[in-house]
């Protein structure tokens, strides 16, 4: 409390001296621009009154706050409900319909991204109403590279809102000829191939369907010196330039389709939306595009850049192992790797790296957590070592000769959620494990136990065995359990290759397989009965021989 106070009365004191500066009038406003704000309300009055003078102590922010009271804090409802109340000249009369609509579309962007992104002030340069090929009117709004602050989804959301304040005002709908229809798509397609990869390329179908249905025109300035291929000098697009801010925006309204349907049948028709009902034949576009849902799985190869490392290709054995949760250090956009994995990768996973995903689509900035699981790794002396430490990753990294298994990737729910991906099957891990024990044993806590520990409870609760003494079943085949099972009382050299796809940890001992004492236990208990019939696939194989059940280590 006392810090936190302490910082405020500093930055009060370098706010006084900052007003003292102005009063002198050596600067283009004889005011501090950025005003102080203690809330959200206060962060968007502040923020838009840099570019709307006029909202300063219009009492917008008691607006938000009593709205907050009613809709709840962060609710998108609000962004609408007072980009209406802005436009309508309710603060402030504004001396035209382009300047009011200006208004109230950046104080909605500005609600929706939380007061402290770019995007209300220099992502929206501007809008104008401009003449329909009918003589009647549409509105335009131009957008510059800044926009990307905002986000995706609130990107796309922003030509939602400028819809909405366009029927707000009777404006007409945006009339798109072939030419502009065409110049879209090939300027889209321009900055992809030219200036830098999109995170979502829409195919020719979807951008031209979106362009059509869009009832505002989606316009920009011109952000790079690299002019479009043809379709340049049309009537109604002043430049031949490409527009990086369009370029962005109208791509995610192809990526975000799927969200902004959502949000149209959450709240659409309270907001007179229902124009929007495209959306939906969009979407079946892009999961025609998609071929099945596979669409993210390629992604992140297809639209890699030149000279990035994969780590692995799409559901491959032995990439990362997907892991539910979050620690300290990770959350929204954050993913947790094993501290021994990035020492292994020669470091180029570092803290902050950013990861492009298999799923749930988006990229992730990596951190490091050593409470999931590491590397297992096949050294040049054929050994195999699960690495528990960076320290231990350090010491073995230049005699690794080949990454048996990558570790865990730490992703929360969340992510699942905002991408609008279906959750995958889980890696089976100690807190899974723990939850299923408590159903059993109620008071039970902990769970780091021994491998005897371990075997009592499977036996006594049924709970499948500990993930600790589990290996990766499902990844070998019901020939290879039988095999396994045979050449565990004797010479295992035949069986290598399966232990390392099981991820047993073993050494060579005068050219000769050896393995630690914990996993013959295991192997020995697990493999302890003949099983009865031909079983294909390893996960079955191993448990019609095990006295507890065995559950896929993996997950997906």
């Amino acid at each position: 409390m006392e810090y936190g106070e302490e910082l405020i009365e500093k930055v009060k004191k370098v706010y006084d001296v900052a007003k003292a500066a102005r009063k002198k009038k050596l600067d283009p406003a004889p005011r501090v621009e950025i005003l102080l704000a203690t809330e959200l309300a206060g962060r968007v009055e502040g923020l838009v009154s840099v570019v709307v003078p006029e909202l300063s102590g219009s009492g917008l922010r008691e607006r938000i706050l009593k709205l907050e009271e009613e809709y709840g804090k962060g609710n998108e409802e609000i962004g609408f409900i007072i980009a209406e109340e802005v436009a309508s000249g309710r603060f402030h009369p504004f001396d035209s319909v382009e300047r009011a609509i200006e208004a109230g579309l950046r104080v909605g962007i500005a609600y929706w991204t939380l007061g402290v992104t770019t995007a209300p002030l220099e992502g929206l340069t501007h809008i104008a109403i401009k003449n329909r090929l009918d003589g009647k009117k549409y509105l335009s709004i131009y957008l510059a590279g800044p926009i990307r602050s905002a986000g995706g989804t609130t990107n796309a959301m922003l030509v939602m809102l400028a819809d909405f304040l366009r029927k707000k005002f009777g404006i007409g709908e945006y009339d798109p000829t072939h030419q502009e229809i065409e110049r879209y798509f090939l300027e889209v397609e321009s900055y992809h191939r030219r200036v830098t990869r999109l995170q979502y390329m829409p195919s020719a179908g979807e951008l031209k369907f979106a362009v059509r249905n869009i009832p505002v025109e989606v316009n920009g300035e011109p952000t790079e010196r690299i002019e479009v291929l043809a379709y340049k000098d049309l009537p109604r697009v002043e430049t031949n330039q490409i527009r990086g801010g369009m370029v962005l925006t109208l791509s995610n309204v192809c990526l975000k389709a799927s969200k902004l349907v959502k949000r149209m049948k959450k709240f659409g028709e309270k907001y007179d939306l229902t124009n929007w009902s495209w959306l939906e034949e969009l979407k079946k576009k892009k999961a025609a595009k998609s071929e099945g849902g596979e669409k993210k799985t390629a992604t992140y190869i297809a639209e890699i850049p030149g000279g990035r490392p994969v780590f692995s290709y799409p559901g491959e054995v032995g990439g990362f192992r997907l892991r539910y949760g979050r620690a300290r250090n990770t959350g929204f956009a954050a993913i947790g790797i094993h501290p021994a994995t990035m020492a292994i990768l020669d470091d180029f996973i570092a803290v902050g790296t950013q990861l492009k995903l298999e799923l749930p689509g988006k990229a992730g900035a990596a951190a490091p957590v050593d409470s999931i699981e590491g590397p297992i790794v096949r050294l040049k002396d054929r050994s195999v070592v699960r690495v528990s430490s960076e320290f231990e990753a350090k010491k073995l990294r230049k005699d690794v000769e080949k990454i048996l298994y990558l570790g865990d990737i730490l992703i929360t729910y969340g992510e699942f959620l905002t991408n609008g991906h279906r959750l995958e099957q889980p890696a089976w891990c100690e807190e899974w494990w723990l939850e299923e024990v408590r159903q059993h044993i109620p008071d039970f806590s902990g769970t780091d136990v021994g491998f005897e520990e371990a075997v009592e409870i499977s036996k006594k609760t049924g709970v499948p065995l500990h993930p600790k003494y589990t290996y990766f079943w499902e990844n070998v085949s019901g020939e290879d359990v039988r095999k396994l099972q045979n050449a565990l009382e004797g010479e295992l050299s035949d069986v290598k290759d399966i232990l390392e796809a099981l991820g047993v940890e073993h050494f060579m001992e005068g050219g000769k397989v050896a393995l630690k004492e914990l996993d013959r236990k295991i192997l020995s208990l697990v493999l302890s009965k003949k099983p009865e019939g031909a079983h294909e696939s390893g996960i079955d194989a191993v448990n019609a021989c095990s006295p507890v059940k065995i559950r896929r280590k993996a997950g997906r």
